[in-house]
């Protein structure tokens, strides 16, 4: 079964996914063969007239306890300490433990992130993780 694609042609707009499409289409409209079924990783690009536009990752939310589980022990005794000689750092913590929530498109986290990435307390690696939400 091969899955196509219809959209305007005028403008690219993808009207509907599927594997049955009228014949003939109705006028305006365009169709396109699709390598399989679309999965939600890849968006329609009304421009190229395919799905070839990653989708964004997924906005995740934490508690402030859920947060910090993410890094490892001795990551948070590592910025805890450091909190005693670097203002920026006691800063950042102090953001981190008196947020009611925290996002992972907020830039608590993706600058927080990128500071302790640029200070060599955690890889760019780790960073990523932490942003995917993943547990050590």
């Amino acid at each position: 079964m091969t899955w196509k694609a219809v959209f305007e042609t005028a403008t690219g707009k993808l009207r509907s996914v599927g594997t049955v499409v009228a014949d003939p289409l109705p006028e305006g409209l365009s169709v396109v063969d699709l390598a399989g079924r679309p999965d939600g990783a890849m968006l329609w690009n009304e421009a190229t007239q395919a799905f070839d536009v990653p989708a964004p990752a997924p906005v995740l939310t934490w508690s402030r306890t859920e947060f910090l589980e993410l890094f490892t022990a001795a990551e948070r005794l590592t910025i805890r300490e450091l909190t005693k000689t670097v203002p920026a750092m006691d800063d950042y913590l102090f953001m981190v433990q008196t947020a009611t929530t925290i996002r992972s498109d907020h830039a608590l986290v993706t600058d927080g992130l990128a500071a302790l990435v640029a200070g060599g307390i955690i890889t760019q690696a780790r960073a990523d993780a932490i942003a995917a939400g993943e547990k050590p």
